[in-house]
C-alpha cells in the first residue's frame, strides 16, 4: 500500500506540471494586433500579409472600422499593409511595411496616395526583344526614393516579396497623392547577345487628388531614347564616310543610303511632334537599319580593301610577267618589260585603289618587291618540274604544258591583230562589269504580296527564323501574351500548337502510332473551321481530345472514353472525319495537319527522308495548355483577328519591323507577308548581253582559227598529239587572252571610278574593292574566252571526228519523281532475251561489292511480256556526292517480233547518265562478246 505522503507528493507535482504547461501555451504564441488608419486618423479596411524570412505565411483582411487580431508563433515578421477604394480609378492609400517581433499591438498609418499608369510599349530600335525586366523607384527631387512608413516605393513587372500588392496591374505603380514625384524606369533588355540596362528618369509628374489615376504615355520616353541610338550609328557613319572618302572610295552608293536615313530619320520627328507613335517609331526603326547597315557595310569594304592590296598587288606581279613573257622570247628583255609594265601598273593602281592609301606607303613598295622575286624564281622552277624522263617510251602529259605554252604564245603573236581585236573586247566587257555592275547584300523590311487567301481575314505570325523543314517556337511568355494582346490593333488571337516533324512517333494511344499533335482554343474558329470536320462531339478543352474516324476505329476508343498517356488522364471529346481533315488548309494554305520525316528509299538502302504530311489517324487535337506539355510541342503559328479601325496589312507590317516576327495579312485585296531580313542588291544585269556577244565573237574567231590551222593540226596529230592534247593549245591561248585582258579590265575599271568621282556623276554602285571581285573580274574574262574556244571546239570535227559516238540524256524530263527514260543500243531475238538478262544481272552483280559504284537490291521479275531487272546503283564514299539512282532495265517485245531494251530510272540527272552509261556499255559487250 503506498504511503499518503507519495501520494500528496504526486498530486503537488502532476498540479505544478498542468500550471507549467498552461503557462508554456500562453507564451508560445504571438499576438499581432491594432488597427489600420490614414493620415487623417480614420480607419481604413485593409490587406495585411504576413512574412517569415521574405516566404508568406498568412493574408487577412481588417474589418471595417481597421482593428486585426491574429495569433501566431512567436518569432520575427514583416507586415505588408495596403488598401484600395474600389469606386476610385486609382490606389488610395500608399502601403505601409512592419516589422514585428514577438508581437505587435498598435496603429499602422497608411499614407494617402494615387496611381501613375504607364501607356505603350517599351520598344528600342536596336532589338526587336521586349525588356526581361522593367523596374520603377518613385523619387523626390533629390533623386531619394520616398519611403511610405517602411514601403519603399519601388516597383516592377515581375514583383515579387514584401513589396509585391498582387492587386496592382503591372503597369500602374503606387505615387504620394498630391505632391510632385518623379521616377526612375529601368530596363534589363537583350541586345544582340547581350543583357544590357537602359533607364530614364520621368520628371515632375503631378500626381492627382487621393484615388486619382494619372497616365503617362512610355512612349514619350523610350522613343527619344531610341533616336539618341539612331543618332549616334549616323555620327558614326558620317565619320567613316569622311574619312573613307579621304582614302578614295567611291561610296555613291553609300551616300545615297545615307540620305534615305536621314530623311527616315526627318520623317519620324514630323511623326513624333504629332504624337503618332507608331509610325514614329517605324521610321525611326527603318533609318536605324539602313544606317546600320551601311556601317557595317563600309566596315567590311574598308577591312577587304586593306586585305586586297597584297593580294593585288601578287596578281599584278603575275599579269605583267605574263605579259613580258608573251611580247618577247629573250630572258632579259622579258624581265626589262616585266620591270617596266609593273611599274606602270603599281603606279596606276596606287592611285586608283582606295586600299592602297590604307596601307604605308614602304610596305606597299616592299611588297611588289618581294612578289616580284618569288615569281621570278617559280618562273625558272616551275619549267624543271614539268620535265619528267619516259621510262615506257612515250612523253608524259606533265612533259607538254610548257611546250604547249610556247606554241599557244607563238600563235597569239603571229595572229595579232584577230588577238588584240579579242583583247580590247575582253578588257572593255571587264571595265564594265567592274564600274558598272554591282552586287550587295542589304538588311531591311522584306516584302511580298499575292492573291488573297478565301476564308479568314486579319494576320498570323511565326518566329523569325521559321522555316517548314525546322521550325521553331514562339516563346509565348507572360509579357509576349501581355504585348500582343494589348496592341490596340489586335481583337482577338488564336495560338496553334504542333510538334516539330517527327521520324519516329511522338507517343502511341492505344498501340497505334501518332506522329502529330496539334494544340487549339475555341478562338481557333475563328479562323479554321475545325468544328467542320467534327462527325460528333466538341473542340477539345482541359483534358480533352480530337481523334479521326479511323483512329477511333483502330483503337476502339469511342466518344467520352477515356484513356492515359503518361500519367495524365484524357477524354475523348470529339472525332473528326479524315477525308475532311485531310482538305483542311491552315492560313497559308498549307495542310493544317503536322508533318512528318519519311524514308523514300527501300528498306536496307541508305536513307533518303523527305517531308509528308502527316495522315489524319495520324494526328490528335488536343487544348493548347495540354499541347504545349508535350516534349517537341510549341507553339508555332499565332493567328489575328484585327479591329475593324485598324489595317491588317500595316499591322503584319509593323510585327515583322518592330518584332522581328515572320507576319503575313489577308485582306480582301491581297496577301501579303513581311519579313526582316538579308536581301540581295543587284545592277547591271544587262552587261549579260555583250557578254554573250563577246563569246560568240570567240567562238566565230576560234572556228575560223580552227579551219585556218588545219594544216598544223594534221602535223601536230602525226607528230603524236591526240585530239585533246590539241585543244589545250586553243584553250592555253584563251587562257592566256583572259588573264591579261581580265586583269587591264579591272585596272581600267578601278580607274573609271576615279574619272566618275571628279566629273561628279553619282552612279550608285557597290564599288569592287575586294580581292574577290578581281578574281571574279579574271574569271569573267577567262570564261567569255573559254567558253568560245570550248563551244568552237565541240562543234568542229577537225580535232574531236568520233563526237558523234556520244550520247546524252534529255534532262528536261524525270528526278526522283518521275523516271528517266533511256533506250538502250541492242536489238534482240526472243531466244536471246534471257541470255542478255542474264548478262547485265551476271555485270550488275559483280558490282555489288565495288570500293567506290555498287550495286544493290538486284530482282528479276515479269509482268506480262515483259522481263525486268530492278536495282539500286549508287556510290559508298561521301566524295563522290549524292549519287543515288533506282533503276528498272525493261525488255519488251516490239511489233516486228524483235525485243528492245529501255531503262528507266530515278535520280538526279548526272548520276542517271552514269549509269545509263553503264547499262549501255554492258549492252555493247554482250553484243560483241556472246554474239560472235
Amino acid at each position: 500500500m503506498m504511503s499518503f505522503r507519495w501520494v500528496k507528493n504526486r498530486a503537488i507535482f502532476i498540479a505544478l506540471l498542468a500550471i507549467l504547461m498552461t503557462q508554456f501555451t500562453v507564451l508560445a504564441s504571438a499576438d499581432i494586433s491594432g488597427s489600420v488608419i490614414d493620415a487623417d486618423g480614420a480607419p481604413v479596411e485593409a490587406i495585411i500579409r504576413v512574412f517569415e524570412e521574405n516566404r508568406e505565411i498568412a493574408i487577412f483582411r481588417t474589418g471595417s472600422n481597421g482593428v486585426f487580431n491574429v495569433e501566431l508563433s512567436p518569432g520575427q515578421y514583416t507586415l505588408t499593409v495596403y488598401a484600395d477604394n474600389v469606386e476610385t480609378p486609382g490606389f488610395d492609400y500608399l502601403p505601409a511595411v512592419v516589422e514585428v517581433d514577438d508581437g505587435f499591438d498598435g496603429e499602422i498609418v497608411l499614407g494617402f496616395g494615387a496611381t501613375l499608369r504607364f501607356e505603350g510599349d517599351f520598344q528600342y530600335i536596336d532589338t526587336e526583344n521586349l525588356p526581361l525586366k522593367t523596374s520603377y523607384l518613385v523619387q523626390d527631387e533629390a533623386g531619394n526614393i520616398i519611403e511610405s512608413n517602411g514601403f519603399h516605393l519601388e516597383f516592377s513587372d515581375r514583383p515579387s516579396g514584401i513589396y509585391a500588392i498582387p492587386e496592382l496591374p503591372i503597369r500602374d505603380i503606387i505615387i504620394p497623392a498630391n505632391r510632385a514625384v518623379d521616377v526612375n524606369v529601368s530596363n534589363s533588355i537583350l541586345v544582340d547577345s547581350e543583357v544590357v540596362s537602359r533607364g530614364f528618369i520621368v520628371k515632375n509628374i503631378e500626381s492627382p487628388r487621393v484615388g486619382g489615376l494619372v497616365e503617362v504615355d512610355i512612349r514619350l520616353y523610350t522613343i527619344p531614347f531610341s533616336q539618341k541610338i539612331a543618332d549616334e550609328a549616323l555620327d558614326e557613319l558620317e565619320n567613316r564616310l569622311e574619312e573613307m572618302n579621304g582614302y578614295g572610295f567611291y561610296l555613291v552608293k553609300q551616300e545615297a543610303a545615307h540620305s534615305t536615313g536621314v530623311k527616315y530619320i526627318e520623317d519620324f520627328e514630323i511623326f513624333f511632334d504629332n504624337l503618332d507613335f507608331e509610325h514614329s517609331f517605324d521610321s525611326l526603326k527603318q533609318g536605324y537599319l539602313l544606317i546600320t547597315h551601311t556601317n557595317s557595310e563600309l566596315v567590311n569594304m574598308y577591312r577587304d580593301a586593306r586585305f586586297s592590296v597584297y593580294v593585288l598587288i601578287a596578281f599584278l606581279t603575275v599579269a605583267s610577267l605574263v605579259t613580258g613573257y608573251l611580247l618577247f622570247d629573250s630572258i632579259v628583255t622579258q624581265v626589262l618589260s616585266d620591270l617596266i609594265i609593273l611599274g606602270s601598273s603599281l603606279v596606276f593602281f596606287y592611285y586608283t585603289y582606295p586600299g592602297s592609301r590604307t596601307i604605308p606607303l614602304m610596305n606597299f613598295v616592299l611588297s611588289a618587291a618581294g612578289f616580284l622575286a618569288v615569281f621570278l624564281g617559280l618562273g625558272v622552277i616551275f619549267p624543271r618540274l614539268f620535265n619528267r624522263r619516259s621510262i615506257d617510251g612515250r612523253v608524259h602529259t606533265r612533259n607538254l604544258i610548257t611546250p604547249i605554252f610556247n606554241m599557244a604564245k607563238r600563235s597569239l603573236r603571229r595572229r595579232r591583230i584577230r588577238f588584240i581585236l579579242t583583247f580590247i573586247s575582253i578588257s572593255l566587257l571587264v571595265m564594265s562589269f567592274v564600274t558598272l555592275t554591282s552586287f550587295s547584300e542589304g538588311y531591311g523590311l522584306i516584302t511580298g504580296e499575292s492573291a488573297p487567301h478565301s476564308g479568314w481575314s486579319g494576320a498570323y505570325i511565326r518566329e523569325g527564323d521559321w522555316k517548314i523543314e525546322a521550325p521553331t517556337f514562339i516563346l509565348l511568355n507572360d509579357a509576349e501574351l501581355n504585348w500582343i494582346a494589348g496592341q490596340p490593333e489586335t481583337d482577338y488571337f488564336s495560338s496553334k500548337a504542333e510538334n516539330i516533324p517527327m521520324r519516329n512517333p511522338l507517343l502511341e494511344l492505344e498501340g497505334q502510332p501518332i506522329y502529330g499533335v496539334i494544340g487549339v482554343s475555341e478562338a481557333e474558329q475563328g479562323f479554321v473551321d475545325i468544328k467542320r470536320t467534327l462527325t460528333s462531339g466538341v473542340l477539345p478543352d482541359g483534358s480533352g481530345v480530337l481523334i479521326s474516324d479511323a483512329l477511333s476505329e483502330a483503337t476502339g476508343l469511342k466518344l467520352d472514353d477515356g484513356f492515359s498517356i503518361g500519367l495524365k488522364e484524357y477524354t475523348i471529346t470529339g472525332i473528326f472525319d479524315d477525308a475532311a481533315f485531310r482538305q483542311l488548309k491552315d492560313l497559308d494554305d498549307t495542310a493544317y495537319a503536322c508533318d512528318k520525316w519519311v524514308n523514300a528509299n527501300p528498306e536496307g538502302e541508305t536513307p533518303i527522308w523527305v517531308l509528308e504530311e502527316a495522315e489524319p489517324n495520324e494526328v490528335i487535337i488536343i487544348s493548347l495548355n495540354s499541347a504545349i506539355r508535350f516534349p517537341t510541342v510549341g507553339i508555332q503559328r499565332i493567328a489575328i483577328g484585327v479591329n475593324q479601325d485598324y489595317n491588317a496589312t500595316d499591322y503584319a507590317e509593323r510585327l515583322a519591323l518592330e518584332r522581328g516576327y515572320l507576319a503575313w495579312s489577308n485582306t480582301g485585296d491581297s496577301y501579303n507577308s513581311y519579313r526582316l531580313g538579308n536581301y540581295f542588291q543587284g545592277k547591271g544585269a544587262t552587261l549579260i548581253i555583250p557578254w554573250v556577244i563577246v563569246v560568240l565573237n570567240v567562238v566565230v574567231t576560234m572556228l575560223n582559227s580552227l579551219y585556218e590551222r588545219r594544216k598544223e593540226i594534221e602535223i601536230l596529230s602525226s607528230v603524236g598529239l591526240n585530239p585533246a592534247q590539241v585543244s589545250s593549245i586553243f584553250v592555253a591561248e584563251a587562257a592566256i587572252t583572259g588573264f591579261i585582258a581580265g586583269g587591264l579590265g579591272y585596272l581600267i575599271g578601278l580607274g573609271f571610278y576615279k574619272g566618275l568621282a571628279l566629273l561628279n556623276i553619282g552612279l550608285q554602285v557597290h564599288q569592287k574593292v575586294s580581292a574577290i571581285w578581281s578574281l571574279a573580274s579574271i574569271g569573267l574574262a577567262i570564261s567569255a574566252v573559254v567558253t568560245g574556244a570550248f563551244a568552237a571546239l565541240q562543234n568542229s570535227v577537225v580535232i574531236t571526228p568520233s563526237l558523234m559516238r556520244r550520247w546524252k540524256i534529255d534532262r528536261t524530263t524525270g528526278g526522283f519523281q518521275d523516271p528517266w527514260k533511256m533506250d538502250m543500243p541492242i536489238k534482240l531475238e526472243q531466244a536471246e532475251v534471257n541470255n542478255y538478262l542474264d548478262f547485265v544481272e551476271l555485270h550488275l552483280r559483280d558490282l555489288m561489292d565495288h570500293t567506290t559504284h555498287m550495286t544493290s537490291s538486284i530482282k528479276r521479275v515479269e509482268k506480262g511480256d515483259e522481263k525486268i531487272i530492278e536495282f539500286v546503283y549508287k556510290s559508298v564514299q561521301t566524295t563522290t556526292g549524292n549519287f543515288y539512282t533506282k533503276n528498272t532495265l525493261r525488255v519488251f517485245p516490239k511489233e516486228n517480233g524483235e525485243y528492245g531494251a529501255i531503262l528507266n530510272s530515278f535520280g538526279e540527272s548526272t548520276w542517271v547518265h552514269v549509269v545509263g552509261s553503264l547499262i549501255r556499255r554492258i549492252s555493247m559487250d554482250y553484243s560483241t562478246e556472246r554474239r560472235v
